[in-house]
């Protein structure tokens, strides 16, 4: 049998400040050091100044708890996500 875990939503906050002023600000806290971890690792993006008329891409970081089955808590999960990507027809 394969372990399942469940994530509920309304255990999740919303924001980071939210993450930082609840009762499991370090496990939060661990779970965005790791997820910036695996960025870096995995070279997915690099730190550099925009150029000259290009703007930033949105994002914001997802915060979830997974739970197991009998409703203790797996792991905290943090996500760097992108707010919208515009593509650009190819031709």
């Amino acid at each position: 049998m394969e372990a399942q875990s469940f994530v509920y939503e309304t255990d999740n906050p919303e924001t980071f400040g939210e993450t930082i002023n609840s009762k499991e600000s370090a496990n939060w806290k661990k779970a965005t050091e790791s997820e910036m971890a695996s960025h870096r690792e995995n070279q997915k993006w690099e730190l550099t100044d925009l150029p000259a008329g290009s703007e930033a891409l949105p994002c914001r970081s997802v915060f979830r708890i997974e739970t197991n089955p009998d409703g203790s808590i797996n792991k905290y999960k943090a996500r760097l996500v992108c707010e919208k990507l515009q593509s650009t027809p190819r031709h």
